[in-house]
């Protein structure tokens, strides 16, 4: 919901006013294809929205269970051998 709300509003704390607005946790998983109603908050900031919309970007934060499975690791140090 940040995604969208950071997308929409152009601020990830309009999160919080599209949950309650739509019944919903903040950590809820939204259905693909689930309709929100949209919320009515104050002082957007609308450069970043227009940025996006101009660029066409589309924020997604999430991580599916495909991309959990290459970040996987069960030995933590193995991770180290990424970043040398």
């Amino acid at each position: 919901m940040t995604d969208l709300a950071v997308q929409t509003y152009g601020r990830p704390e309009a999160a919080v006013q599209m949950a309650l607005d739509n019944d919903q946790s903040l950590t809820d998983e939204l259905v693909p294809g689930a309709e929100l109603l949209e919320v009515e908050f104050e002082n957007p900031k609308t450069e970043i929205t227009a940025f996006y919309s101009k660029k066409e970007i589309y924020p997604a934060t999430a991580i599916t269970d495909g991309e959990s499975e290459i970040i996987d690791n069960n030995d933590p140090c193995n991770l180290c051998k990424c970043f040398t």
